[in-house]
């Protein structure tokens, strides 16, 4: 009983400890606005262009 309270006395400090930083105030960002996961216009980063890779061919010559 005692360690089970101690386990959340802990936890509940570890959780209040961080609320004065979850705002994050006064730190400098250099993020774009709109980010790039929200930004629609964005949709080919990181990505290849498609190449089809198994293609039926009658016979050897023509796959050649």
């Amino acid at each position: 009983m005692k360690r089970t309270l101690f386990y959340l006395i802990m936890l509940s400090f570890s959780f209040s400890a961080c609320t004065k930083l979850s705002k994050y105030e006064g730190v400098p960002f250099t993020e774009k606005e709109p980010r790039d996961w929200e930004n629609p216009a964005v949709f080919n980063i990181n990505r290849e262009d498609p190449v089809a890779s198994l293609l039926s061919y009658p016979d050897e010559k023509s796959a050649l």
